[in-house]
C-alpha cells in the first residue's frame, strides 16, 4: 500500500499479537501440523487438482504483469525502489518465466524449483536465454 510509512508498525504490531495468541492458544502449531500432513510433491498436486489423469503438465509457464510502478510504494527521501522481482510459488512446474516492466524498464526472472531444476542448470538456462536476447538487440542495432 502507498501509505505503508504510516501504518507498518501498527500492521507488524498487529501481526505479532494475532502470532502470540495463536501460539498461547496451541492453534498455530494444529495448522503447522495440518501444513506438514499436506504434501507439495507434484503426485499431491495433481492428486488434488482438476488436471484430467494421464495429462503431463508442461515443464514451465510465463507471466507477464506489464508495468507494475503503479503498484509499488515510491519510497522516502532516502530509500528509493530500483527493481522489483516477484516469485511464484507452489507450482507444479520446473520454471516460471516472470515478466514486467518497472519505471519504463523491461524486467525478466526466471523462478524455478529446486525440485525440478538444479541451480547450476537454472543458471545456465537463464544465460543461454540472455545471449538469445542479446544476439536479437544485435541484430537489430
Amino acid at each position: 500500500p502507498r501509505n505503508i510509512n504510516e501504518i507498518f508498525w501498527d500492521f507488524a504490531r498487529s501481526v505479532h499479537q494475532e502470532l502470540q495468541s495463536k501460539l498461547k492458544s496451541g492453534m498455530a502449531l494444529e495448522e503447522e501440523a495440518f501444513d506438514l500432513l499436506k504434501s507439495d510433491s507434484i503426485d499431491n498436486f495433481e492428486s488434488v487438482s482438476n488436471i484430467p489423469t494421464g495429462f503431463v503438465l508442461p515443464d514451465y509457464n510465463t507471466t507477464n504483469m506489464g508495468d507494475v510502478t503503479a503498484l509499488v510504494t515510491e519510497g522516502t527521501d532516502h530509500i528509493r525502489v530500483t527493481r522489483v522481482m516477484r516469485s511464484i510459488s507452489n507450482t507444479a512446474f520446473a520454471c516460471t518465466h516472470v515478466f514486467h516492466t518497472f519505471r519504463g524498464r523491461f524486467l525478466y526472472l526466471l523462478d524455478y524449483s529446486t525440485r525440478h531444476l538444479s541451480t547450476e542448470i537454472a543458471e545456465s538456462f537463464c544465460n543461454k536465454i540472455f545471449d538469445n536476447l542479446l544476439n536479437v538487440i544485435q541484430d537489430c542495432i
